[in-house]
């Protein structure tokens, strides 16, 4: 008796305890949610430094340049992709082994990547040999050789990324996406830019581009480390205060909902996606789509399923009509593409294209607020290992101040996240989604695909 009236009482105060939801999170990454303030300042010559301290022997800086594919004409798009393949390839006074060996001496990890609207340099290292680093980085950027030899090393080389690309059928949907909805404009247009392209490439049409681009006014120079504010000031004034004016290129945005499909029956699966016109990054409403996207999720077959699972899609999935799912939201500055993408067996690609398209309506309409407990600490989570290391929260400010001028800390982010409620997921679902007519691509065993006309009708409820 006395056991039992134990038990229950230990259940009750568990049941009258009030849940803290991030105390799964908070505890592991406590270091990276109460990260100091961060410093953003525009200097004389055009660009932005972006500064946070935090406690941590290593320090990061980065260089981010408004530059990618949609700034290429058509016959250099492709150029600053292969600009990144060069870039730590030998300097005016620096050779390939030198540079190597200076980077080995100060312990040093350097990395670039490009995309459709920008291009980003970084370098990882101790806090004491961050000025060599930036040292380094910026005689790479701003004084590469672009040696003949390596260029024609690096043609073969991204040549065969190009092979390896065109045999992933996700990164070749997403190509389709961006190909069907801002076709016509220079957003179209791919990181890596067609195979003619690339032998076109010399050493004179490279330096004009990054002539063109690589200026101060299109560049955000970031630090994450124990650098005061004054020292990370010091480092912009010593490596980066060059007076070059912007050139002025134009934006041209204009979606259209259109339909790509290629067909391959000696595929046994369907890889479709269907896309819809989205807010830029600094939109209001960029927050809500996000968290609509998380509400939708991500599901695998290596992940559980079946009939006990709380999310019908995943049920589904166990059924066997999916393989796999997941949304996704692509916020560019002043366009953006929110959708789902999956694959399906040949034979139940009608039954999947219902369920999604029914699922979409369900955020349109009967979201609730306890369907997204679960969703907010997803994004938290998911915001807070975007931070965890200096590396990536130095690319991360960076690309907040490269869209919107202003990089939040964790908190404010957190703050934004916990304001949101259902009302908000179905006002921007019902703005962007309801009714709307979406970009239909697919790849693989697409015979049962309905037309664009059917599919559009799927994309609202008739309700009595």
């Amino acid at each position: 008796m006395l056991r039992l009236l134990f038990i229950s009482g230990v259940r009750k105060h568990i049941l009258n305890t009030p849940r803290s939801y991030c105390r799964c999170v908070m505890p592991a990454l406590t270091h990276v949610y109460e990260s100091g303030p961060i410093n953003s300042s525009l200097y004389p010559s055009g660009f932005i430094l972006v500064h946070e301290e935090r406690q941590c022997p290593n320090a990061c800086v980065s260089l981010t340049f408004d530059a990618g594919s949609r700034y290429e004409l058509a016959k250099e798009n492709g150029v600053t992709h292969f600009f990144e393949h060069l870039c730590f390839k030998g300097t005016k006074k620096r050779s390939k082994s030198k540079i190597e060996n200076e980077m080995n001496e100060i312990g040093g990890k350097f990395k670039c990547y490009t995309t459709r609207e920008m291009i980003g340099f970084s370098a990882e290292c101790l806090y004491e040999n961050i000025p060599q680093a930036l040292d380094l980085l910026t005689d790479c950027i701003f004084n590469n050789s672009l040696s003949n030899t390596e260029i024609e090393i690096q043609k073969c080389i991204i040549y065969q990324e190009m092979l390896q690309h065109d045999t992933d059928s996700l990164s070749i949907l997403f190509d389709y996406i961006h190909t069907a909805a801002f076709q016509g404009t220079p957003l179209s247009q791919s990181v890596m830019g067609p195979s003619h392209n690339l032998y076109n490439f010399n050493s004179s049409s490279i330096a004009m581009y990054i002539e063109k681009m690589f200026v101060p006014p299109r560049m955000i120079f970031s630090c994450v480390g124990p650098m005061k504010q004054e020292q990370a000031c010091n480092l912009a004034n010593t490596y980066l205060n060059r007076n070059v004016p912007d050139p002025t290129i134009s934006r041209q945005y204009r979606f259209t909902a259109g339909d790509i499909r290629y067909r391959d029956d000696s595929m046994h699966v369907a890889h479709i996606a269907l896309t819809l016109e989205a807010p830029p990054f600094r939109h209001a409403d960029y927050w809500p789509m996000l968290l609509a996207a998380m509400a939708i999720g991500a599901w695998d077959r290596s992940q559980p399923s079946g009939l006990n699972h709380s999310c019908t899609l995943a049920q589904a999935g166990g059924a066997g009509i999916f393989n796999s799912y997941e949304a996704f939201y692509l916020a560019y500055r002043d366009a953006g593409l929110w959708g789902v993408h999956f694959v399906s067996p040949r034979m139940e690609v009608d039954s999947a294209v219902s369920l999604m398209q029914g699922e979409l309506m369900k955020l349109c309409t009967i979201i609730t607020d306890s369907e997204l407990i679960k969703t907010k600490l997803q994004m938290k989570w998911k915001i807070l290992k975007e931070n965890e290391t200096i590396e990536s929260a130095c690319l991360n400010h960076a690309k907040w101040v490269f869209y919107t001028n202003f990089a939040p800390t964790i908190k404010e982010k957190f703050a934004a996240i916990d304001k949101l409620v259902a009302d908000d997921v179905r006002r921007v679902c019902y703005e962007y989604v309801y009714s709307k007519c979406p970009v239909v691509t697919a790849i693989g065993a697409t015979e049962a695909l309905l037309p664009n006309s059917r599919l559009t009708g799927g994309m609202y409820w008739l309700r009595f």
